[in-house]
């Protein structure tokens, strides 16, 4: 409710906060990880309230595997239905470790459409990563980082400013997630809230 999340995934049952609406999603060995690589939209959710600050950063560890076809998988944010086939509207950053690419794409309605842009990037498989996605909801600026290396920049000129989730995705693939984090932008002094 207050636009921050993290979890490490450690212990040996995934948060309550989290939802599983398809696929295998359990932890393991302290990570999150999705072991059906058959099919097409699995998909945990969270809630997590985006309309607070002006940009938020998303920061996780994952890696994708499964048998060589079309694996990918990634994260949407600003989802306004977690259930959604598309998570209703929400933005969308897809890695693509067959095809080699890293794409944006803006849902609406449950239409996926053409990514917004579509960068060439070598993922290996069963490797994991470092990514950092930073979306400003007031100018629409988004950027994609892997191992702290600026993959791609895009400036939506109509940006969604509110969104009540954050959803993980693979589609033929493996997934692993650790330590998910999700940061947001403050004012140069804040009053921080702990507990009641």
């Amino acid at each position: 409710s207050r636009g921050f999340i993290f979890d490490g995934f450690d212990g040996t049952t995934l948060n309550p906060q989290w939802t599983v609406a398809a696929g295998n999603w359990s932890l393991n060995s302290g990570k999150l990880k999705q072991t059906n690589a058959s099919l097409q939209n699995n998909n945990v959710y969270m809630s997590l309230d985006q309309s607070l600050s002006n940009n938020y950063m998303y920061h996780w560890k994952g890696k994708f595997g499964g048998a060589v076809g079309n694996r990918r998988g990634g994260l949407y944010v600003l989802c306004s239905d977690p259930t959604g086939i598309e998570r209703g509207n929400s933005y969308f950053i897809w890695f693509r470790v067959d095809d080699n690419k890293v794409q944006f794409y803006k849902v609406q309605n449950n239409n996926f459409g053409s990514p917004l842009i579509s960068v060439p990037f070598t993922l290996n498989a069963d490797v994991a990563y470092d990514f950092k996605f930073s979306f400003d909801r007031i100018s629409g600026k988004m950027q994609v980082y892997i191992d702290d290396q600026l993959i791609g920049t895009y400036v939506d000129p109509t940006p969604y400013t509110t969104g009540a989730h954050v959803s993980f995705r693979s589609a033929d693939a493996t997934m692993e997630v650790d330590d998910f984090t999700v940061y947001r932008s403050r004012n140069t002094s804040e009053n921080i809230l702990v507990g009641a």
